[in-house]
């Protein structure tokens, strides 16, 4: 399985919804049926888990899926600012197997609500 992902490093701001989509091709296997995958965001400094991400898959074809990672707003009022790193984690026709990991750099908002 491959996966392309770009960027390989986000720059997200604290407070907006988060949703990143990334595309997942098989290079060689079964089909991608059965395909289920789950993601979390880590603290760079500290391996912290910092939230458990919503992950949506949808199959374009028998080989190709995009996969939809993401947390409503409300969630990521209180992200740390600094570094989170995430990957993928699959379970597919009895494998388990992760995407590289890529970095989402988290800043502040400017506009905020009381």
């Amino acid at each position: 399985m491959a996966m392309t992902l770009t960027p390989k490093t986000l720059t997200f701001k604290r407070g907006d919804s988060f949703e990143q989509t990334l595309r997942v091709q098989l290079t060689e296997g079964p089909p991608l049926t059965d395909l289920s995958a789950t993601a979390q965001a880590r603290r760079a400094s500290n391996d912290e888990e910092v939230a458990e991400l919503d992950v949506d898959l949808r199959p374009v074809s028998a080989t190709e899926a995009l996969v939809v990672l993401s947390r409503p707003y409300r969630d990521t009022e209180t992200w740390p600012l600094g570094i989170l790193l995430i990957d993928v984690q699959f379970d597919w026709a009895g494998l388990r197997l992760s995407t590289q990991t890529f970095q989402v750099k988290v800043i502040a908002d400017v506009t905020r609500h009381a």
